[in-house]
């Protein structure tokens, strides 16, 4: 494969030349995946940043501006990708307890202590179910949930962060609750789901 500097490139990647995206993207491509790996330790999650990082690349072409060097845009652009996936990650856990201590509260669990094996097996089962189920939820529906619920925004927040109208944040949290009520319908009667997810 013929080499070309990095500046050649990044002036044909600019003028939308897929060959040159393509040369990027193979030069770079395995580094960037153990660089990435060194941060998340995981090599699939790796991967899927290091080629959305491509793709944002490639969707940005026409605006580039690149003061740096190209290899220290790529690293750059993957490591503060990956630190963002790290803290969504560790915000999403750090909610997922809270979630299954606050329908453990309404729950059979209750008046259990978490003192009790039975309780603690009854609150971690939920708490996989719960992760289940928000894994389960199309993207936008997900997005949509965890906007409404993780950061307690209204629908018309999210409907103006996400350029959907109200009508469609509604009917999304919708789909989110009929998920919820698919999957955890052995833990809790479908009225406390309810109460929970639209409180």
């Amino acid at each position: 494969m013929i080499s070309y500097p990095d500046n050649d490139l990044l002036k044909k990647l600019h003028e939308g030349n897929e060959e040159a995206f393509e040369l990027i993207f193979f030069k770079y491509y395995n580094n960037l995946c153990i660089y990435a790996n060194c941060l998340l330790k995981n090599k699939e999650t790796a991967e899927e940043v290091v080629q959305d990082v491509f793709l944002k690349l490639w969707e940005n072409r026409n605006k580039l501006d690149i003061t740096i060097s190209l290899r220290a845009y790529l690293y750059r652009a993957v490591h503060n990708k990956s630190i963002n996936h790290i803290n969504y990650i560790q915000t999403r856990e750090k909610h997922l307890k809270n979630l299954t201590e606050d329908i453990n509260r309404k729950s059979i669990v209750y008046p259990l202590s978490h003192n009790y094996p039975v309780a603690n097996l009854i609150s971690k089962e939920l708490e996989e179910e719960i992760e289940k189920a928000l894994d389960a939820l199309p993207e936008k529906c997900r997005t949509v949930f965890e906007l409404c619920k993780f950061e307690n925004l209204s629908y018309k927040d999210v409907a103006k962060k996400m350029n959907i109208s109200t009508n469609t944040v509604k009917t999304q949290m919708k789909r989110a609750f009929e998920k919820f009520r698919e999957i955890l319908k052995e833990y809790l009667p479908v009225i406390l789901i309810f109460t929970f997810i639209y409180r």
